[in-house]
């Protein structure tokens, strides 16, 4: 508790001058009673005790009143924990080859998408956009702290929904447009592919060289087992078949480790390889190791003002003393 005005308290000093005035007073008062006896008659049935009592409650109302004036209000030492997040954009690949079997008993992208969720999770205190990609590229999710939104959307993903072949510069420049306005000091994307880019309007390492130039860094992601996996597609004809080469061959879904070395290194990412579930899982800690959310807590004083509270019981207070003084037809003051 602490008070604003505290020199009101000096008025407690006037509090012996006016009893000591009211008590000559009222010894140079003519008696109100008729006579000693009736005087006597009214003290033993407690009229004494009642006036005593009522001057008590009269007294205590303008000592709360006096406090009132002296601006009591409490301070409440506030300390807010507050997450200086991270601002980062998903690049997924959702073209068919994500369908290879290497990641049994499930496909690339069905784990891809499980592993992912459980990424965002962990991520209360960033935004998070989604990009998907295939034979084009757009966005699935803006930069948002609706977590549950953004592992809605993942959950969505179809193998093929954004058209065959990958066009991984495309879906980089779409991370750099959601980026490049973000007031956060940690601008990141994720980039999950199996292949190599051979679609698209712009190549992978101009769109990383304009990541780099804002400071975005690009993390990649290659999946997929050494030497590739067979996938299938689906054909009109006959329905789910593996996809084969123009010569007849298994055409095997390999990831352009190259390429995405070299995108990472150029934005100050890191290049990491999932051969399966687990190791994609291991990934993704480390790079939410990597890119840690920082801690502050600022602390601030917040004041609850009792005036009002203490004025109201101090009037109300002297009021009930005048009052039931009045109707007892006893003299307070």
């Amino acid at each position: 508790m602490s008070f604003e005005s505290p020199w009101f308290f000096l008025l407690f000093l006037l509090f012996p001058a006016i009893a000591y005035w009211r008590r000559r007073h009222r010894f140079s008062t003519p008696l109100l009673l008729p006579n000693a006896v009736q005087f006597s008659a009214l003290e033993s049935r407690g009229y004494g005790r009642v006036r005593r009592l009522l001057k008590g409650i009269f007294w205590l109302g303008m000592l709360v009143m006096v406090i009132a004036l002296a601006r009591p209000s409490q301070v409440i030492l506030h300390r807010d924990h507050q997450h200086i997040g991270v601002d980062m954009v998903l690049l997924i690949d959702v073209s068919q080859s994500m369908n290879a079997e290497d990641f049994k008993p499930r496909n690339r992208l069905w784990v891809a998408k499980e592993k992912m969720q459980e990424f965002v999770k962990n991520r209360d205190s960033d935004r998070i956009g989604l990009v998907v990609f295939g034979g084009s590229a757009f966005t699935l999710s803006p930069l948002t702290f609706d977590h549950v939104f953004v592992n809605q959307r993942i959950s969505e993903l179809q193998l093929g929904q954004a058209g065959d072949g990958t066009a991984i510069g495309d879906a980089i420049a779409i991370g750099v447009h959601r980026l490049q306005r973000s007031p956060a000091k940690s601008r990141v994307m994720i980039l999950l592919t199996d292949g190599e880019n051979n679609v698209g309007q712009l190549d992978p390492m101009t769109a990383a060289t304009l990541a780099a130039s804002l400071g975005i860094k690009i993390y990649t992601i290659g999946v997929g087992r050494a030497g590739g996996a067979p996938f299938k597609v689906y054909d009109p004809t006959y329905g789910n078949i593996y996809a084969r080469n123009p010569d007849g061959s298994p055409l095997l879904a390999q990831v352009d480790e190259g390429t995405l070395r070299a995108i990472a290194q150029h934005t100050g990412g890191a290049y990491f390889r999932a051969q399966d579930g687990d190791s994609l899982s291991k990934i993704y800690r480390t790079i939410d190791g990597l890119e840690k959310s920082k801690l502050r807590a600022p602390s601030y004083r917040d004041y609850v003002d009792w005036y009002a509270l203490f004025l109201w019981a101090g009037f109300a207070c002297v009021l009930a003393a005048f009052a039931l003084g009045r109707w007892l037809q006893i003299r307070v003051i």
